[in-house]
């Protein structure tokens, strides 16, 4: 049986039951308490993932806060932009407004201009009916003054004659008509009339009806001109000079090769700085003479050559005087009264001569001569250089080693070609 209460009067069987009793309660209270141990530690466990939960979650917090926080400052950058854009767009406005009223300027300034052009336009027809009327003016001055040129021309036909008259400015010619050159006549020398057209004097052999004939010259009579003119080749006409005539001189360059320039004058100087050689003249025409005066310098003992093209007397050139700024002179004469022959010549490019057995060198100065014409490209008396083609032809330039002369046009006549040489005579120690 069970012990109720302890006592020392209970049996052993007691004891034992109420032993047994006990240990029973025991491992009870024993599992009890390891199930409770169990449940601590369930709850111990359960706390702490609650704390790490709520640690999870006050971090969530944290970073929701955070975002929250880069949210309104988003937010706040927003507003800041769209309120920077409301003030754009507030500029935009006020600038379009501006634009408008420029616009509106434009359009009443172009307004403005057409107006102006619109008066520009009245004006420019003004002008160009003032410019008619000018234009209308100057057709009547210019009919007025063509009725006084023709007075003038009547006038003209019956004037007299000019006696003793001196005239201190030019006398000029009026010319009429594309058929009236113009030319002024200065009366008839001999069987030939002296006129001036206006480039040079020429002769006629009539008496070209001319308004402007000058006086009524007798055969003896020459007409008088002052200035520098050119007055052409009076080649049939004696002259007779009442007052010294005086020629200028020409100063040649010192050079190795010296070339004088008988275009230029009729005498010359040159003084020798050296050993020089004479070459063949340029422009040399047939029947020109004159003279080179040749100096030595401080030096003296210069040597002169010349030309194979030059002749002297004896078939050998001359020597200098020798001293010092002495002197000599040089009298020269274009010759062609050497070897002549009859030729003919082709119409080419270049022209070719025709001369049997010419024997003649390059760069042999030569002249022609002619009953009638010569090709153009060729002048009688001008000297021309001989290019060989072969022993019976030739070709021609107008310089030494030039390029062959074209022959156009036509001819006609006997054409005779002469051998052009300058001969020479040297007055050596003129003072």
């Amino acid at each position: 049986m069970s012990i109720n209460q302890i006592s020392s009067s209970n049996t052993f069987a007691q004891w034992l039951v109420a032993t047994q009793a006990l240990i029973e309660n025991w491992n009870f209270v024993q599992n009890t308490a390891n199930s409770v141990n169990t449940t601590a530690n369930i709850v111990s466990s359960t706390s702490n993932s609650i704390n790490i939960l709520s640690n999870l979650v006050f971090m969530t917090s944290n970073s929701v806060n955070s975002k929250v926080d880069s949210v309104n400052t988003s937010a706040n950058i927003v507003f800041m932009t769209a309120n920077s854009i409301n003030s754009s767009a507030n500029i935009v406005y006020m600038t379009s407004n501006a634009v408008n009223s420029i616009v509106s300027f434009i359009y009443l300034t172009s307004n403005n201009v057409n107006n102006k052009s619109n008066s520009v336009n009245i004006v420019s027809n003004a002008v160009y009916n003032t410019s008619n009327n000018i234009n209308t003016s100057f057709i009547y001055i210019a009919n007025t003054v063509n009725s006084a040129f023709a007075q003038a021309n009547t006038a003209m036909s019956t004037k007299a004659n000019l006696s003793g008259a001196i005239f201190s400015g030019d006398i000029r010619t009026y010319r009429s008509s594309a058929a009236n050159t113009g030319v002024l006549y200065f009366g008839q020398v001999g069987s030939n009339y002296l006129y001036y057209d206006g480039n040079a004097f020429h002769f006629s052999s009539s008496n070209v009806s001319a308004p402007y004939f000058i006086g009524n010259a007798t055969s003896s009579d020459y007409a008088t001109v002052a200035g520098s003119v050119n007055y052409g080749v009076l080649s049939n006409q004696n002259t007779t000079f009442t007052k010294a005539q005086r020629g200028s001189y020409t100063i040649l360059t010192d050079d190795v090769i010296i070339t004088p320039d008988f275009n230029l004058n009729n005498m010359f100087r040159v003084q020798l700085g050296g050993n020089r050689t004479m070459a063949y003249p340029s422009n040399v025409v047939a029947g020109q003479s004159g003279c080179i005066d040749i100096y030595q310098d401080s030096t003296g003992s210069r040597t002169l050559s010349f030309s194979v093209w030059w002749q002297f007397p004896g078939g050998s050139a001359p020597t200098l005087s020798t001293n010092a700024r002495s002197k000599d002179k040089l009298l020269y004469s274009v010759d062609v009264s050497g070897q002549s022959q009859t030729v003919t010549i082709t119409i080419a490019s270049p022209g070719v001569i025709s001369w049997a057995a010419h024997g003649l060198m390059a760069g042999q100065p030569i002249t022609f001569s002619t009953t009638g014409s010569l090709p153009t490209g060729l002048t009688p008396g001008a000297i021309y250089f001989v290019i060989p083609v072969d022993m019976n032809s030739l070709k021609l330039s107008t310089t030494q080693s030039g390029t062959p002369i074209t022959t156009t046009g036509s001819q006609n006549g006997v054409h005779t070609a002469f051998l052009a040489a300058i001969t020479g005579n040297l007055l050596k120690g003129i003072a």
